[in-house]
């Protein structure tokens, strides 16, 4: 990326970076930094660096990994837990149990080999357990994914 391409590209993003910045540290100040160290790192390595395709997207994702970086580098009050965590534990719970009723809507054979997957079987030692082949396990693997996308899209429609 050239020096132009930089200062059209990246800067012309400056904004939405800011708002992007703000919308996760909460303030202005602290966001302004955090936009600034971006650019500035960004600065450094803009001779390794392609143009991006879009770089509204490729701005807004690296400003919010910076972001993300620095509330995790902060230190905790004992006891206290990020709100982050916790909305991110609720949201991995509330998608294994979508996951979970998923599975068991499927057919006995799916049902068996998708939790199989998932407790880390190969698909050679799930041919073996149902004396088939591992193409077969393969086909059925592969079925039973797209059901259980089906499945999943039809409970969230509800």
């Amino acid at each position: 990326m050239t020096a132009q391409q930089f200062k059209d590209k990246i800067l012309g993003c400056y904004d939405s970076m800011l708002a992007v910045a703000c919308r996760i540290l909460g303030t202005e100040d602290e966001a302004q930094d955090a936009v600034q160290d971006v650019c500035r790192r960004l600065w450094e390595r803009y001779s390794e660096i392609a143009p991006p395709a879009n770089p509204g997207a490729f701005c807004a994702v690296t400003v919010r990994n910076y972001c993300l970086d620095i509330i995790r580098s902060r230190p905790l009050d004992a006891g206290d837990e990020p709100l982050a965590t916790i909305a991110e534990s609720k949201a991995v719970d509330d998608a294994t149990s979508l996951l979970q009723k998923a599975i068991d809507r499927l057919e006995q054979r799916s049902r068996q080999i998708i939790q199989w997957g998932l407790q880390g079987y190969s698909y050679s030692q799930m041919a073996a357990e149902l004396h088939t082949s591992e193409a077969n396990v393969r086909q059925v693997t592969s079925r039973a994914r797209h059901q259980l996308r089906n499945i999943i899209v039809q409970m969230q429609s509800l």
